[in-house]
């Protein structure tokens, strides 16, 4: 089990279903070894507002170069809790803090994720 912050908007997403992909991105503040999830894992998402935590089976894991790359090859729709437009929505992943440097250094991941529920 792997244990996440989230914003409030993407939490309300994946627990309503909406958002199916989690984007991350290893940091300097937040370093984590994406390579070394594999499907099946529990994922626990907390929101950073509430502190209620949600968990999410892992599907996959996608490895991209950068998040343009990303949003190109899966469902904004699904991706994204705060836009349907990939070019706002690679600013905005650029924009958290060291995902601009992070994503240079170790490129982004796409976490494929279903069965989520409030723990």
């Amino acid at each position: 089990m792997y244990h996440f912050l989230i914003n409030p908007r993407a939490f309300k997403a994946i627990l309503a279903g909406t958002k199916k992909i989690e984007v991350r991105v290893s940091t300097d503040m937040e370093p984590f070894d994406y390579c070394s999830l594999v499907p099946g894992d529990i994922l626990c998402f907390e929101n950073t507002e509430t502190g209620e935590v949600l968990s999410a089976s892992l599907v996959s894991a996608k490895h991209y170069t950068d998040s343009e790359e990303l949003l190109e090859n899966e469902d904004i729709r699904t991706t994204m809790s705060s836009t349907d437009d990939p070019v706002i929505g690679a600013e905005r992943l650029r924009s958290f803090p060291g995902y601009r440097e992070g994503m240079i250094k170790n490129g982004v991941w796409a976490l494929h994720l279903c069965d989520p529920k409030l723990l």
